[in-house]
């Protein structure tokens, strides 16, 4: 590549806590690449696929009887990430082999994210038909750290052939792999985290969804749900936490679970607390009402919930003026409404604070 790509991957940090933010740039990478290609958001199309081990045959007779519990995952060695973007044309394969660039800047892209799905796995494969879609070419390449960009090969393909890119993430590195969320929800859940701010602008998000051994997760269906993190893995949970997540520009709150947001999150946060909702793993949680909890509504502020907030749940306004929080003392909580501004906002500093930390470039 045009710079030296060991040495700035030698002075490339990636925490070990953070081996799927590779497959978080890979995610983001086909946004722009969609958004690239001028299409809107609503025909844009990710499929993010879990590569794992290949079952082994067992050899000892007594493992095939059938064990009680769920059955044991196997390792993921890796992950495909394919869109319908604008694709590797030559102005991207040119950006893509040089490292400091800045063809991306406009779109929020840092130019690093290639450095980091070398930090933590072996290789990449990529696989791309881009062009007019009446001269269709085929692009496929390979990038290592010992070799960068090889076996490159471009070729014609059939008028009509669908525009796609794949984006093959290979050999998850061990050390990576052991401190890496490891289901389809845990993961799916992770990339919706990571490319919220992408969910929540005008314009939407693509569809992007995430499957593993022929099950799937849709990103637009885990937006609407809503989430229940703990401290911690052990039962009985140490304290409860309930995200509510609601879709930009609602201004329908009113009275009611259904039409409140924060009486939703409480509502569930009751049931939680009854007994009344499994972990994600399946798992039924024991009756926990003295558990502390802790509710986040992700909105948009509008008149109705403003009002709702201040009035009815008796909040008060963050020190910004772009959220709202509050004990409720009578369900044991502490409630948080946090608007979509201040969420980007926390989004963007936290960012900057994760590049300061590897020594990159933030603009």
């Amino acid at each position: 590549m045009q710079t030296n790509l060991l040495g700035r991957l030698r002075n490339t940090s990636l925490p070990l806590t953070g081996g799927l933010l590779p497959l978080f740039e890979a995610v983001v990478n086909s946004i722009h690449g969609i958004e690239e290609l001028g299409d809107s958001n609503e025909s844009g199309e990710i499929f993010v696929e879990i590569v794992r081990k290949t079952k082994q045959a067992q050899l000892d007779l007594d493992d095939f009887k059938k064990r009680p519990g769920p059955e044991a995952l196997e390792d993921i060695i890796g992950f495909k990430v394919t869109d319908n973007g604008v694709g590797f044309n030559d102005e991207n394969m040119e950006s893509f082999e040089t490292l400091d660039t800045d063809h991306k800047v406009t779109m929020g892209g840092r130019g690093v994210g290639r450095l980091l799905w070398l930090k933590a796995f072996k290789c990449v494969q990529v696989e791309s038909v881009f062009g007019d879609l009446s001269e269709p070419m085929l692009r496929r390449f390979t990038f290592e750290a010992a070799a960068g960009v090889s076996n490159k090969s471009t070729s014609e393909m059939a008028p009509g052939a669908s525009r796609h890119t794949t984006v093959h993430l290979d050999e998850f590195n061990v050390r990576y792999r052991e401190n890496s969320r490891k289901t389809l929800q845990a993961i799916a859940e992770s990339i919706l985290e990571h490319c919220l701010w992408y969910f929540v602008r005008p314009g939407g998000a693509p569809r992007i969804t995430v499957a593993d051994e022929g099950e799937t997760v849709s990103l637009d269906d885990l937006y609407e749900e809503k989430i229940l993190v703990s401290e911690g893995t052990k039962l009985p949970l140490a304290s409860i936490v309930v995200v509510e997540i609601k879709r930009p520009m609602r201004n329908d709150a009113s009275s009611g679970e259904e039409e409140d947001p924060v009486e939703q999150a409480i509502a569930y946060l009751n049931r939680i607390r009854k007994g009344q909702v499994q972990t994600p793993k399946g798992r039924p949680i024991p009756e926990s009402t003295n558990i502390p909890g802790f509710c986040y509504v992700l909105a948009d502020i509008t008149s109705k919930l403003r009002e709702r907030c201040l009035i009815h749940h008796d909040l008060r306004w963050t020190h910004d003026h772009l959220g709202f929080f509050g004990y409720k003392q009578n369900c044991n909580a502490f409630v948080e409404v946090i608007s979509f501004d201040q969420l980007v906002n926390a989004a963007k500093e936290r960012n900057r604070a994760f590049f300061d930390k590897l020594g990159l470039p933030t603009n």
